[in-house]
């Protein structure tokens, strides 16, 4: 039997810049969570200039629920800016981040991503992430490649590499977040797993806590996040060591050919079609490099709309 004073306290932490569509409905789900020997002490939500009904959709709920805090920050700093405040205004014990734009349909989802921490497992937590039915064309050929990739990073090392750090939900001991801060907003993911292990922290692939996300329905959205990922990386470098950072995002040639075969078996179009869609963006990158993705939120029009 738990008693308050045994219980951990959580944090929930929500980013947001134009979340007007998505973050009544995260709120509500968080709301819903069946919190099973932990006590949710705060929602703390950081809007970063947001210049739509974000703050009034959030205020909705805080006349229900006396535990959320709006941060209306006026002029934007970016994600890395506002996930900092995050980590300096939490007290608690546990701190999740989430996204505003994902689905969270398991009432147990936090119970599960903050499980390896309260077992004193885990210092840094990521949750799996599975992407709503892709209905156009374009959209089933990245919902093919994100299942061959994810198959291959679940596979890997037993879900424990950089690959499986997203940064749309993760939880963080107290003494973690009191000591990560983020210098860029570009790449903060995978930071957050190169920090660790350099700090001799512990990470830890949460694979049962799966929120939804979407895909990006058209080619520039798709574009803006591969450039971001790409750049990333050269980014981890400067910080962390070329050879540090490129031991970690190798991955096993065989793995690799092994599960694309299986999808081409499966549906060979569409994965000839993601082929060729990520050979396409990476000449274009080489060959017609673009100016480096701005700091700031460049929103994904088409992944926002969860409905």
């Amino acid at each position: 039997m738990f008693y308050k004073g045994m219980l951990k306290t959580v944090t929930i932490g929500i980013p947001a810049y134009n979340e007007g569509l998505n973050i009544a409905s995260l709120l509500h789900s968080v709301f819903s969570q069946s919190c099973d020997g932990f006590v949710l002490e705060h929602v703390i939500i950081a809007s970063d200039g947001s210049t739509d009904n974000t703050i009034q959709q959030a205020e909705l709920f805080v006349s229900q629920k006396n535990c959320i805090r709006i941060l209306n920050n006026p002029v934007r700093g970016g994600l890395a800016v506002r996930q900092n405040q995050i980590f300096s205004e939490s007290k608690s014990d546990i701190l999740v981040l989430l996204q505003a734009d994902i689905r969270i349909s398991d009432p147990d989802f936090l119970n599960k991503i903050i499980k390896p921490i309260i077992h004193d497992q885990a210092d840094l937590v990521a949750a799996n992430l599975l992407p709503v039915k892709a209905v156009s064309f374009f959209a089933k050929t990245l919902e093919a490649g994100y299942f061959f990739k994810n198959n291959v990073f679940e596979v890997y090392k037993d879900g424990l590499n950089v690959y499986t750090c997203h940064g749309t939900a993760r939880a963080f001991s107290k003494r973690l977040y009191h000591s990560l801060r983020f210098s860029k907003s570009i790449g903060e993911d995978a930071y957050s797993y190169f920090y660790c292990l350099k700090k001799n922290f512990r990470y830890f692939y949460a694979r049962d806590a799966v929120p939804s996300f979407r895909l990006p329905e058209s080619f520039s959205d798709h574009k803006k996040q591969s450039s971001r990922y790409m750049l990333s990386r050269n980014i981890m470098e400067q910080f962390f060591g070329a050879q540090f950072v490129r031991e970690q995002y190798a991955l096993p040639l065989f793995l690799l050919i092994f599960e694309l075969f299986k999808q081409f078996v499966k549906t060979p179009i569409i994965v000839a079609s993601h082929i060729f869609l990520v050979a396409f963006i990476y000449i274009q990158s080489v060959f017609f490099p673009q100016k480096p993705p701005s700091e700031m939120w460049e929103i994904s029009k088409t992944s926002k709309n969860l409905s």
